[in-house]
């Protein structure tokens, strides 16, 4: 199945992507990719990227900005520092609104893969879980949609493959919460405001708990073995050299050049082996 590949790049990820975006494609194989950003940064590498399509954040929408957003949270809590947390969720749902494909693969700038990926089995769609579990993000669902958390996993990963008529839907359920509101407002109206600032509302378990409850037959879930590379923990040679074999994907918030013992790198990977060896996946 054709996908369009879409990427939203935050001002604390621009560094990365010139080190990630190649390899990124090279394994993903979309069909079209979209890089969404502010301006500044467009204006920055786009003549660099010419196969690559960019749209400026603020263009997604007449309301929601990132000034938007930051005004949102000062009102209500008197910070803002999560208003660019809230544009990437933002960005991820509205552009079911403007995806070219039936299907649009969202992926975060910080992680790569470590081969080619595979996100369909035959005419399904595989769905990646992880083991996190955070209760005020259902709790949000709950008041939004009263939908409860039904699967034993979380779907928040650092990639989602979203159908875009599912999405809308989603979409028009957030607005019909308040019509006189945004919709996105509206999810964030529901959030408590001791989460509001740190995290309360999630576009990845929200889009699957809602396809869990109404789309289950389209997905089947998978789990990528992934991990968040550690300075402190793994030197980058190392872990460049040797941690592909056992992982599918890998995050890097920075790339540090400390050097840790051997030993300890070897025990990392034969703790993640026998993991490996251990693991059952788990059916819908």
């Amino acid at each position: 199945m054709d996908f369009e590949l879409v990427i939203p790049v935050a001002p604390a990820h621009i560094n990365l992507f010139d080190k990630h975006i190649g390899q990124i494609i090279k394994y993903v194989n979309p069909v079209r990719t979209t890089v969404i950003a502010n301006g500044a940064f467009i204006g920055e590498v786009k003549n660099k990227y010419p196969h690559i399509h960019f749209m400026n954040e603020d263009e997604l929408d007449d309301t929601i900005n990132m000034r938007f957003l930051r005004d949102y949270l000062q009102n209500r809590i008197g910070v803002s520092n999560r208003a660019g947390s809230y544009m990437q969720q933002f960005i991820k749902m509205v552009y079911a609104f403007k995806s070219q494909t039936p299907l649009y693969l969202t992926w975060d700038i910080d992680t790569i893969p470590h081969r080619p990926l595979s996100f369909f089995d035959e005419e399904k769609i595989l769905f990646s879980y992880t083991d996190e579990y955070h209760v005020p993000y259902f709790d949000t669902m709950k008041r939004l949609f009263n939908m409860h958390k039904s699967f034993s996993k979380s779907f928040i990963a650092e990639h989602l493959m979203i159908d875009r008529d599912i999405m809308k839907e989603i979409v028009v359920k957030l607005q019909n919460v308040d019509l006189a509101k945004h919709w996105l407002v509206n999810g964030m109206d529901a959030v408590d405001d001791e989460f509001i600032g740190h995290s309360g509302f999630s576009e990845f378990e929200t889009y699957g708990t809602y396809v869990f409850h109404n789309y289950k037959d389209r997905y089947k879930p998978r789990y990528f073995w992934h991990n968040r590379y550690d300075s402190k923990k793994i030197s980058i040679r190392l872990y460049k050299k040797f941690i592909s074999d056992i992982f599918d994907t890998s995050s890097f918030e920075v790339w540090a050049q400390s050097e840790i013992k051997l030993r300890r790198f070897k025990r990392f990977y034969k703790d993640t082996l026998e993991r490996k060896k251990n693991f059952k996946l788990i059916e819908w």
